[in-house]
């Protein structure tokens, strides 16, 4: 082996064991770039494999020159994508251990990032590696008679006269006139509200509801143009039509909104205390109850934030955290406003958070109840896996990083 590739095998060693320096890190990733002929044949070294096998807990694994060859190619194309400030969109990328001591959001971060790909790619080959290798595997899906599907586009629209429609069963086309504004299910699922050109009556316009259940979620154009996108277990309640100098809607949970900008008639959203008036903008609230604060996200246009006597403008790339109780004080952050919004492209995405918080988030897509053996760790995870899988195949991804489960039906014990 050249002396260059022993010292490059010293530092892909010194990644595994989480034992190198910020600088070596860079100059590591740098090499597996710029020579990923000499990175494949480090990847499959023996000394390197038993390293991973250690990290895995299988005896069995094995590293085919397609996996190694992947891993390099997602590696660069993260490096590649990190460089430009967005994020790898990867099907099926698994999450990792972080540590509470965290550099997230220092510059050399993106390789620690992108580096994290090698061990994603290996995650998912080691899962399936595992299910062959066991002669007796511990699977999820023997606890359980029946796997869970991810949530889907379902919704519960409430009328103004409070009778419902389920959304995900009724047909496409017109599904109710409400005063002069047609409600109309379009062939996509999406629900749009047309309203007629002339000028609506303050006093006929009736205001509706549309809730997500667990486990849905449901896109929706106001009749402002407005797009609204609902996190599972969320809702919006709104006009049928906007009359008068506002327009102001009132939600729960999590909604991400593409606003029509009108100057003479600003926009609103109400939650749980707070209002957020839009200045032309693209921006997601989460205000679910059951998390200790209220984000919201700016990744277009300007906001303003108020809570009580207090009010704070974001811009692009900010998001404002209202701490509930004792505190009640808004909090202006810099971050990647694409992990924000991960949930409407079709993933979760974990950054620093605990397993209490990874649990609530599955919980509420997944309907599930989720429930603890014993007190939570401190260990915080970071990344992303796809909403389109299983129930089963995200506990066993949860399961490379030594996080345990028990279940049965739709109770899941975290051991």
């Amino acid at each position: 082996m050249r002396k260059e590739e022993a010292y490059y095998l010293q530092l892909l060693s010194g990644y595994i064991n989480n034992t190198i320096s910020r600088e070596e890190a860079k100059e590591l990733f740098d090499f597996i770039r710029q020579e990923p002929e000499a990175y494949t044949r480090l990847i499959n070294r023996e000394d390197i494999k038993k390293k991973l096998i250690s990290l895995a807990g299988n005896e069995h694994f094995n590293i085919p020159e397609s996996i190694s060859n992947r891993m390099r190619n997602r590696l660069l194309a993260a490096l590649d994508q990190t460089d430009n400030q967005s994020t790898v969109q990867s099907e099926k990328t698994t999450v990792y251990p972080m540590r509470p001591t965290s550099i997230l959001g220092k510059p050399w971060f993106r390789y620690a990032a992108a580096a994290v790909i090698i061990f994603g790619a290996l995650g998912s080959f080691l899962l399936l590696q595992n299910k062959k290798a066991n002669t007796t595997p511990v699977s999820i899906a023997k606890t359980q008679t029946k796997d869970i599907a991810p949530g889907s586009n379902k919704a519960i629209l409430t009328l103004g006269n409070n009778s419902k429609i389920i959304l995900d069963s009724a047909a496409n086309g017109r599904l109710a006139q409400q005063g002069s504004t047609t409600i109309i299910k379009q062939t996509n699922g999406e629900l749009v509200y047309n309203t007629s050109s002339e000028k609506p009556n303050s006093t006929a316009i009736a205001f509706n509801t549309l809730t997500t259940p667990r486990g849905g979620q449901y896109q929706l154009t106001l009749p402002d143009g407005t797009k609204a996108w609902l996190n599972a277990g969320s809702s919006i309640t709104y006009p049928t039509s906007f009359a008068g100098n506002r327009r102001k809607v009132t939600i729960t949970g999590e909604v991400y909104f593409e606003v029509v900008h009108n100057a003479s008639k600003p926009f609103s959203v109400s939650v749980r205390g707070m209002e957020v008036e839009d200045i032309g903008t693209h921006f997601n609230i989460n205000a679910y109850t059951d998390e200790t604060t209220i984000r919201t996200t700016l990744l277009e246009g300007k906001v303003r934030v108020k809570l009580n006597r207090q009010s704070k403008i974001l811009v692009p790339g900010q998001q404002a955290r209202i701490i509930q109780e004792p505190s009640n004080q808004i909090l202006i952050k810099a971050i990647n406003t694409e992990d924000a919004v991960a949930w409407k492209n079709g993933f979760f995405h974990f950054d620093q958070a605990n397993i209490e918080s990874v649990m609530r988030e599955l919980s509420r897509w997944y309907d599930i109840e989720v429930q603890f053996e014993k007190p939570v760790s401190d260990h915080l995870y970071g990344g992303k896996i796809s909403r389109n899988l299983n129930l089963s195949q995200v506990l066993e991804i949860l399961k490379t990083n030594n996080v345990h489960f028990k279940a049965d039906g739709r109770k899941i014990t975290v051991q």
